[in-house]
Order: structure tokens, then C-alpha cells, then sequence
């Protein structure tokens, strides 16, 4: 009796295996964008009157989107962490839409328990943050704005560092855990909002200060020669050309979402 060749045998089940990896695995994502989307809701539902851990579990009193088991789930988290608990799912569902859409090479792929940390050390912040600055009058919230976990921290850190010194280590645990969690340059930013308040900046001058008078008062006095003329500085003719090509970009980008009822913008000329 012939037996069969192993690696035959493996390269006729690796299709039919990987396939059903694939399956389960993006089963698995959207069964956790599903969740999420159903735990933002009975977030956003919440009603203190609904039945919960301190009160009767009367199933016809139940307001909450998500029935009896959202009015559960949802007073044990903001009962737990407070408002940061919208927080969840809304960093949840911002992934998986990253990765339906495409984006799957993020830089701390490698690093899940370091991705795991900082997320761990943003909902402590923040909890903590919530408690100390936010009221909860017209939140109604089971422990406060910030749940039992920020309630627990902030009173001994108010006692042992002061409002001050409190502020101090949770703005900067805050920005930390932001910045390493979504991988934010922060000079990259500054350096965006630099080059965005430049160029508005510069936009308004140049259609403010840009072209010449042409009232009739204007023409009839006597002008002196300038000393030099705006439209030969160096400054002004790069401020244009990048304005010009600006509006270039942007009416390319029109013309091929709308083609039919965008037209090329007009360039300034120096």
C-alpha cells in the first residue's frame, strides 16, 4: 500500500486551513466592532432608574437601549471607572474601522503589552482627571464622574500633593499615555498648526494688502514712487506660488469628486 507524501498531504490542507483561520479571525473583529457599538449605546442610554447592582431587577422598569443586561453592564462600568468608560468603545471602534479600512501596519504592532499599558495608564488618568474637575450634578452617575477607581486615587493624591501637584502628574500621565497610545509626534503637530496659521496668515494679507486702490480719490492725488514694490519682495512671490498651488491641489481634488460642476479656481498673480 503507497502512502501518501506528507507535504503533499499539507499543501492540500494549508488552503482550506488558512481560509478558515481568515474566517474566524475577521468573525472575530467584527463580532468585537459589534459589541463595542452595542456598548456605546447603552453607555449613551443610561438611566439611573434602570435596574442595576443597588436596585431591584424589575424587568418593565427597564429604560436602557440595550434591556436588562445593558442597564447591568452599563451601571457596572460608569460604577467602576465613571465617564471615561465612553472612552472603550470609541477607541475600540476607531481601531476596527482602521483595520477594515485598510490601515494594518501600525508601529506598536509588535508591541501589544505595551500598547495594553498605555491604555491601562489613559483610563486611570483620565478617570482620576474626571473625578477631581468634573461635576456630577447633571450627570447622575453611580459613584461620580469618576467611578469608583477615580474616587480611590484622587483623594489620596489630593491629600499627599495637593490640587497642584495632583493637576501636574495627571496632565502629564494624561499626555503620555496619549501620545505613546495613538503615536502622536507632537513636533509634527506643532509644525502642522505652524504652517496652517502662516499660511492663513499670509491668504489674508495678500487679499487685503494684495491689490492696488483703484478709486477715483486715489488716482487723482499725487502719489509718490514707492521705494519698492510688494510684488518683487521675495517673501510675497513665494507666498503666492504656494498659495497657487494650494488652490491647484484642492480644485484637482474637487474636479474628481465633482467633475461635472467644480471649476479651476483662479490664480493670483504677483
Amino acid at each position: 500500500m503507497a502512502l501518501s507524501n506528507p507535504r503533499t498531504r499539507k499543501a492540500s490542507q494549508t488552503p482550506s486551513t488558512t481560509w478558515i483561520q481568515m474566517l474566524s479571525w475577521r468573525g472575530y473583529h467584527l463580532a468585537l466592532l459589534a459589541f463595542s457599538v452595542y456598548i456605546f449605546i447603552v453607555l449613551v442610554s443610561f438611566d439611573i432608574a434602570d435596574p442595576s447592582f443597588s436596585q431591584a431587577f424589575d424587568v418593565s422598569a427597564t429604560h436602557n437601549a440595550g434591556g436588562t443586561f445593558g442597564a447591568i453592564l452599563s451601571d457596572l462600568l460608569l460604577r467602576s471607572i465613571g465617564i471615561v468608560a465612553y472612552l472603550i468603545p470609541v477607541i475600540v471602534i476607531e481601531y476596527e474601522v482602521r483595520r477594515f479600512l485598510g490601515h494594518k501596519n501600525h508601529p506598536d504592532a509588535a508591541h501589544p503589552w505595551f500598547k495594553l499599558l498605555t491604555f491601562a495608564a489613559l483610563i486611570v488618568a483620565f478617570s482620576v482627571f474626571s473625578a477631581v474637575h468634573f461635576s456630577n450634578q447633571g450627570l447622575q452617575y453611580p459613584q461620580g464622574s469618576g467611578g469608583l477607581l477615580g474616587q480611590s486615587l484622587s483623594q489620596p493624591l489630593h491629600h499627599a500633593l495637593g490640587m497642584t501637584g495632583t493637576n501636574i502628574l495627571v496632565l502629564t500621565t494624561l499626555m503620555l499615555a496619549i501620545s505613546q497610545f495613538w503615536q502622536l509626534r507632537w513636533g509634527v503637530i506643532t509644525e502642522t498648526l505652524g504652517r496652517h496659521c502662516i499660511y492663513w496668515y499670509l491668504h489674508l494679507k495678500l487679499s487685503l494688502f494684495g491689490a492696488q486702490s483703484t478709486s477715483p480719490k486715489a488716482a487723482t492725488k499725487k502719489q509718490n514712487p514707492p521705494l519698492a514694490s510688494p510684488a518683487k519682495t521675495a517673501w510675497y512671490r513665494a507666498a503666492v506660488t504656494h498659495l497657487n498651488q494650494r488652490r491647484r491641489r484642492i480644485s484637482s481634488l474637487l474636479r474628481g469628486l465633482w467633475p461635472s460642476t467644480v471649476t479651476p479656481s483662479e490664480s493670483i498673480q504677483p
